[in-house]
């Protein structure tokens, strides 16, 4: 599984740290942080727990918080902040 190449982007230049956990029997949870210290929740989960796999829940529950992420990119750049 890999990030395409916009996540990558955002992964690189607007997410300085990474945590991620399992919680309970089927849930991952990720936590970006960003450059101003803000964090970042993104969220994945099985089905079944006898399936849970603790790299696919990081990447998803990543994916997740990534689409968060774009966004507040975007409103960033759409309000001409002083990231840019």
């Amino acid at each position: 599984m890999e990030f395409s190449e916009h996540e990558q982007y955002l992964l690189r230049d607007w997410v300085v740290s990474q945590e991620s956990a399992r919680v309970g029997r089927k849930t991952t949870v990720a936590c970006l942080q960003m450059e101003n210290g803000y964090e970042v929740l993104g969220t994945s989960a099985c089905v079944n727990p006898e399936e849970y796999d603790l790299e696919a829940g990081i990447y998803f529950a990543t994916k997740d918080a990534l689409k968060k992420v774009d966004e507040i990119v975007g409103y960033l750049r759409s309000s001409n902040s002083q990231w840019f």
